[in-house]
């Protein structure tokens, strides 16, 4: 019932009406791509990527400490290798 009321409605606009709310539809079908799916991905990778950066950045400031903590021999070597 509710495809024949659409295809009843459809059917009265005129040539120029169903062009502009076809185009209208795919712009509104654009925008919630873009906003609702593409742009938080973006956003969610971006924020990964920075995230990521601080981590190696704290772990190559992590090597170089300890590094200087054995060359001092604050830490005795044999302490370093737990496996």
């Amino acid at each position: 019932m509710m495809q024949e009321q659409f295809k009843n409605w459809w059917e009265s606009l005129t040539e120029r009406e169903q062009i502009l709310t076809s185009l209208s539809a795919l712009l509104c079908m654009v925008a919630v791509i873009y906003w609702g799916i593409w742009q938080p991905l973006a956003n969610n990778l971006e924020n990964s990527e920075k995230q990521m950066l601080r981590v190696e950045q704290t772990l190559a400031a992590v090597k170089e400490q300890s590094l200087r903590l054995l060359e001092t021999g604050a830490v005795p070597k044999s302490s370093t290798n737990k496996d």
